[in-house]
């Protein structure tokens, strides 16, 4: 009887040791190594927010700063007269209002660029300094969008005589024929 009972204690240890090494070889080691890849994959994964984090804030910035300038645009477009023709008068009149005598006044050929037109306007002019002022003020306060691209006076070569100016002036317009 006491043989059977030692070879039964080895049995039963031997069966309890088989069901733990199973345990550990089938549940147990198949887990932790798949517990060490998502804890790998977290990493990785949490890395990547933190790499893209910022660009995230920088696209947010962007598309923010995008509708701003589709907004401008978009006014600009609606209260400026886009006709080159309604701006050069505009021009000519606020000259002749200013007191200045138009000596030159000389539309250049239009250039188109991809969503908007340029035309230059050479300008002389003959008046006193008040005038000449009074005449680029006139110019800067035009509701079309024009760009005063190079200025000369002249000093008068006698006294009392009138200051001489010529004026390169830029008018932008929305080019109709590609934009939206």
């Amino acid at each position: 009887m006491n043989g059977k009972r030692r070879y039964g204690n080895w049995l039963l240890t031997l069966g309890l040791a088989a069901i733990g090494i199973g345990y550990l070889l089938v549940f147990f080691l198949p887990a932790k190594a798949q517990l060490a890849r998502r804890r790998a994959e977290l990493k990785a994964c949490k890395a990547e927010i933190d790499r893209t984090r910022p660009l995230s804030i920088a696209i947010f910035q962007k598309e923010e700063e995008l509708e701003k300038t589709e907004s401008f645009v978009t006014r600009w477009m609606q209260e400026n007269d886009n006709d080159a023709a309604s701006v050069l008068a505009k021009i000519s009149q606020s000259v002749q209002e200013s007191g200045v005598q138009i000596v030159r006044f000389d539309p250049q050929t239009t250039t188109s660029l991809q969503t908007i037109r340029q035309t230059p306007l050479q300008l002389g002019t003959l008046g006193n300094f008040a005038q000449m002022f009074h005449m680029l003020r006139q110019l800067e306060a035009l509701p079309a969008t024009v760009w005063i691209d190079r200025l000369a006076i002249q000093a008068p070569a006698k006294e009392g005589a009138l200051l001489e100016s010529e004026t390169n002036v830029v008018i932008f317009a929305v080019n109709q024929s590609k934009s939206d």
